[in-house]
């Protein structure tokens, strides 16, 4: 499932550098790490509680948006249901593109009707696109 994760977002890196943000990283850094080995890709860490010195300290209900200028993508990995909506509030405001993996079997807390369930290979997670300009 992660390998299909991973390899689902790399195909949505279509700029050069890529810019990507994981949100509520917690203390699963599997696919940060993959992404961050990719020469095209630009992309951050955050958390309200960082567990590591790499993670910068942001609270996505109050989000930093210097800390998002430029993000093409963001995701977020089984992020807990009230933070679901400031998730894709930031990525309209910013014109980015969500990726969620919610919990398995986790309905998604957002009443959006661009935001879609896709499922990619052995994976599966909600994705929003960014608007062309």
């Amino acid at each position: 499932m992660w390998e299909s994760f991973k390899e689902f977002i790399l195909t949505q890196c279509n700029k050069n550098p890529t810019r990507i943000a994981e949100v509520g990283v917690g203390r699963y850094f599997d696919v940060y790490d993959f992404l961050n080995k990719e020469e095209n890709i630009v992309i951050i860490k955050t958390d309200i509680d960082p567990k590591d010195d790499a993670t910068v300290r942001d609270d996505i209900a109050n989000p930093n948006l210097e800390l998002y200028e430029n993000v093409d993508i963001i995701y977020s990995i089984r992020p807990p249901y009230e933070i679901q909506p400031h998730l894709y509030n930031l990525a309209k405001k910013i014109n980015s593109t969500l990726i969620i993996k919610p919990l398995f079997n986790e309905d998604l807390n957002i009443k959006a009707s661009d935001i879609e369930l896709k499922n990619y290979k052995k994976s599966s997670f909600y994705i929003r696109c960014a608007n062309d300009e």
